[in-house]
């Protein structure tokens, strides 16, 4: 494994380095990104905040605009009662009381100019007069043009109207001889009864509005002002649409475009319909709602419709699509790479630094520098952790004191630097020769101390200790040359039952050890306790 060296006899494993520098980096990218991700959410939602108040502020307006246009209408429905009493007191048969109610409907055609149509039908639907306004004009049609509208809706519903009353129709397109008008007509209707002497029925009088005059602001605000602008009836048909083909749905039954929004949108719908003043965001377009109702006027009426204006708003033409945020994010991650790689790479050398500088710190207080073995304070620390342990689970433990024979001979005729070599090589015959969870540590020169945890009998540390002899008996290279050493190991075992403590093992396991060392040497004895 590739290792960085570092100063002051410091490595660090290009590894533990890499993954320091990635982690930072990561950090550091995910710190910028948020704040920038941040800044960038607030944009967008000032974005949408500004797009929201005016579109409100046109849809108010465009309301009002549509209101204005039907209070004008205010004063001419109450002519429709003045009218009513006109042709109660008039035999139409009379071609002088008929001229006299032409005029009045001429006069009355061509001062207000918005009316397609004023016409007055008998009780049976069936025209009787007719004003038609076309091209600024308006003229009287002929007895012989004029046409049976019994089966029209507008009609039905006025027979049903007491004296006085008026019905207001929805708004849809003019039909003659049973087809669409072309080009299209938009049509509000008026209708109003007309009673004779003794209140009996006679007639209707309907005036047919021309509605194109205020779905033209429509087009007009969608022209000059941000985003679209529409408007639909109570059922979710376009009354006015960007795409005309969308439009009168209702018109047109066979036309899959323009279907009601309930069946091809229900989710817009719903919210259209939520409420008055609505503002939304459906498929990344901001809506904006404001529902008309423009017949609250001081008249006994009948059928008052109402219609909603939406405003459409698609969030990237204001910068505020939520796909918008990522480009200047993958932007902004970009130029973060300049500064960040620098600056987690010296942060990722420093900390790991610091990092080994402490591990080496912590390593060294508890092992012996030549060896790398625990030392006297971390075999006492684990020694206090194994008698806790049989003090409370009963199990017996043992320490082994191993003093070498022949040592000083190796450091006399070779030198301290073979002897450390041989010093370091018994420490691994040591280790290989007990269990992993057993402790072996260097407590002086040439005296090591092994710990070994959970033993069963006296038996198995005399297969260890043996062991040991015999690992220590094989020659060791050194300069050329073979060094050969032995060992006096002296054992004392703690019972299970009444645990004790190192000291006192220690002195026990040393007696036993010098034992060994009067009695000839490379062997080893037990003191019992």
């Amino acid at each position: 494994m590739a290792v960085i060296k570092e100063h002051r006899n410091i490595s660090i494993p290009a590894s533990a380095l890499l993954k320091r520098f990635l982690l930072h980096a990561s950090l550091l990218i995910l710190f910028v990104l948020t704040i920038a991700f941040s800044i960038l959410l607030m944009r967008r939602s000032s974005l949408l905040d500004d797009a929201r108040m005016r579109s409100r502020i046109q849809v108010d307006y465009l309301s009002e605009l549509v209101d204005s246009y039907f209070n004008s209408i205010h004063a001419d429905l109450h002519f429709l009662p003045e009218l009513n009493e006109l042709l109660r007191y008039k035999s139409l048969p009379n071609d002088e009381d008929r001229r006299d109610i032409e005029s009045e409907f001429y006069e009355f055609c061509m001062s207000k100019g918005v009316y397609d149509q004023i016409r007055y039908l008998d009780a049976e639907g069936q025209e009787v007069i007719r004003i038609n306004h076309n091209d600024g004009q308006c003229r009287v049609i002929p007895e012989n043009e004029l046409q049976d509208k019994h089966d029209r809706y507008y009609f039905m519903e006025a027979l049903s109207l007491k004296e006085g009353e008026i019905y207001i129709s929805p708004l849809d397109l003019n039909k003659e001889h049973g087809q669409i008008e072309l080009p299209r007509k938009p049509m509000i209707r008026f209708s109003a009864p007309v009673m004779n002497r003794d209140g009996v029925l006679t007639g209707v009088l309907i005036l047919n509005y021309k509605a194109e005059d205020f779905l033209r602001e429509l087009e007009t605000l969608s022209r000059s002002h941000p985003g679209k602008y529409g408007m639909v009836n109570e059922q979710g048909y376009w009354l006015y649409n960007d795409n005309p083909d969308e439009e009168w749905g209702f018109m047109y039954p066979d036309n899959p475009d323009a279907a009601s929004l309930e069946h091809r949108a229900p989710e817009l719908w719903a919210g259209i319909q939520r409420g008055d003043a609505e503002q939304f965001i459906h498929e990344n377009i901001l809506y904006t709602t404001r529902k008309i109702s423009p017949m609250n006027l001081s008249l006994s009426i009948r059928g008052r419709p109402h219609w909603i204006i939406v405003n459409q708003v698609a969030c990237h033409e204001i910068g505020a699509s939520a796909g918008q945020l990522w480009l200047p994010l993958l932007i902004i991650l970009l130029l973060s790479l300049i500064p960040v790689i620098p600056v987690s790479w010296f942060l990722a050398q420093t900390l790991e630094q610091r990092k080994r500088y402490k591990d080496a710190l912590a390593h060294s207080a508890g092992h012996d520098a030549l060896t790398n073995l625990p030392n006297r304070t971390l075999l006492k620390a684990r020694a206090s952790l194994v008698e806790a342990e049989a003090r409370r689970y009963h199990f017996a433990y043992a320490l082994l004191f191993v003093d070498l024979d022949g040592f000083k001979s190796i450091n006399d005729n070779h030198g301290h630097d073979e002897g450390d070599l041989v010093l370091q090589e018994t420490a691994r015959r040591l280790k290989s020769s007990v269990r992993g969870s057993d402790t072996v540590s260097r407590t002086g020169g040439d005296e090591f101390v092994i710990l070994l945890h959970r033993i069963h009998r006296k038996e198995d540390v005399a297969v260890v200790a043996r062991t040991i002899l015999d690992a220590l008996a094989k020659p060791i290279p050194i300069g050329g040359a073979e060094a050969r050493v032995g060992a006096s190991i002296g054992i004392a075992v703690s019972r299970g039952e009444d645990p004790v403590p190192l000291d006192e093992l220690m002195t026990r396991a040393d007696n036993a050890m010098y034992q060994v060392k009067r009695s000839g040497k490379n062997n080893f004895a037990f003191m019992d306790l």
